[in-house]
Formats: structure tokens, sequence, C-alpha cells
């Protein structure tokens, strides 16, 4: 096959680019927030410090960096706190979030034909209902059903979901941690939660009492895909830094690392 010139140079600095990223992004600081809310098995714990190990998605945060030699420092704050600094550009952008157009005021999503490209999430969660097994909640067409069809749901304060909830007539309460949530169910102070169903599941499944009383509605209340976040200042500084990044991010979720990561998280919770 015959490559024009243009066209094969083209080509030679793209492969040169790309191979050279390591050399080229060598000791480049980055400093980047996160939500001090439990998310397992990809953030664990709830407080300002780490867990060691701290949870996939930060390794493999740690994985990229590594490879591309950057000097990654992460912080913990409550999310509303992370938006509101990648906002300022106090911070170099946030992470786990999900995309919302008005969010983009905030900083920049990876994007694609004017869309965020899920091909550069970091990973996939699923909004799960959770209620007394004694009190059934439901729902159709994103409307709660009689007889509890304006039913006190509590989920984590600043989450994405409390608007559709809203708008499916629930009362929202907000709470800053997943275990607060599963208590305030199962001491019937809300019909029920609605959260990250892998972090739930596994605060349930670690308390004998929540197990007896609490039920998981099988059907998801909204299912989303979350990304890493570049504050507007530190994208335009460096947009081909930026770009690389959501590829390695990309290219490892796609080999199978974050489930890699993981797995020892789910192994030791079984011990």
């Amino acid at each position: 096959m015959y490559l024009s010139k243009p066209f094969y140079c083209s080509l030679i600095v793209l492969a040169c680019f790309f191979l050279g990223s390591n050399a080229l992004f060598a000791g480049k600081k980055m400093s980047l927030n996160l939500e001090n809310s439990s998310d397992f098995p990809y953030v664990i714990d709830d407080s300002n410090e780490f867990a060691n190990p701290p949870g996939s998605i930060i390794e493999l945060l740690k994985d990229v960096a590594a490879e591309l030699d950057v000097d990654l420092s992460l912080n913990r704050v409550p999310w509303k706190r992370c938006l509101a600094e990648m906002e300022k550009n106090t911070s170099d952008g946030c992470f786990s979030a999900s995309y919302k157009a008005k969010r983009e005021k905030f900083g920049v999503y990876p994007k694609i034909n004017g869309e965020a490209d899920a091909s550069k999430r970091l990973m996939d969660s699923s909004y799960m209902l959770y209620s007394l097994k004694s009190k059934k909640v439901s729902w159709t067409n994103d409307a709660f059903e009689a007889p509890m069809a304006n039913p006190k749901i509590v989920t984590i304060r600043g989450f994405s979901v409390i608007e559709k909830l809203k708008n499916m007539g629930a009362k929202v309460l907000e709470t800053d941690s997943v275990s607060s949530a599963l208590r305030m169910v199962a001491l019937g102070r809300v019909d029920a939660a609605v959260l990250i169903g892998l972090s739930a599941d596994f605060e349930i499944s670690s308390n004998a009492d929540l197990q007896e009383k609490i039920l998981k509605n099988q059907t998801p209340v909204s299912s989303k895909a979350y990304y890493l976040m570049f504050s507007h200042a530190f994208f335009d500084k460096d947009q081909d830094f930026a770009h690389l990044f959501w590829e390695k991010i990309k290219e490892k979720r796609m080999q199978g690392k974050i489930d890699e990561f993981s797995k020892k998280y789910f192994e030791t919770s079984k011990k």
C-alpha cells in the first residue's frame, strides 16, 4: 500500500510522541483530589488518610503515574471541595466524577465528538437502592410507586444521582458516608438509601445486623461511567499530557488492571 509522504511523516511524529512520552513528562508534578469516603474496592476507608492498600483506582492512577515518571500527590477531601478546588485551579483535577454537563465549569472531561469519551473512563458503577426487608420501595419509568410515591431517601452528599431522585419524587437527605446511610435505613429514619453498589454491598457483608435487616433492589436506579477530570488551567497548559494520561488509563483498564488490583480486596474481605 502506498502512503503519501505527508501522511507517512505524520505517523512517524505520532509514534515518536508516544514512544518518547515517558521522557517528555518525566518529573512532572500533578496533584489530584478524591473524596474522603469509602468506595470499595476502588477507594478504601472513609478518613482523610489512605489505607494500605488504598484501593484499586488509586493503584491504577499510581501505576499510570509511575509509567510516565510523574510525581503524583493525592489528597482526600469532601466531594464538594474536590470540585471547588478544581474550579479554582488549586488542584490539578479530581476523581471519580460521573459526567454532568454543568460540572464542565469545574474542569475538563476526556471527550470525543462533543461527548464524554467513555473509553477513557476510570470505571463503571451502579447506584442501587437499599431498604428494610419489611418496607418495600420500588419504581417504574423513573418514578417511585405507590404507596410510597414520595419516599425519604438518603444518599452521599454531592452525588450526581440526587437530582434524579428528586425528579422521581423522593425527599432526599444527604450524609457523608455509606455506613451512616445504611444505619439510617436500619434504624428506620429513612425509607431507603441509594448508594454505589460495590461499596454498600461490602459494608453490608461485614455487618450481621445490616444483613438481617436490609434488602437490596436488584434493578439499578442509575448506572454511570466515572472519570478523572483535570482543572481548566492544568488542561489548557498541557493538553498533550492530559490526553496521554487518559489514554494510559484506557489502556490499563482494557488490560484488566482494575480487576487485577481489585481481586485482592475481595479476597481479603472474605478472611
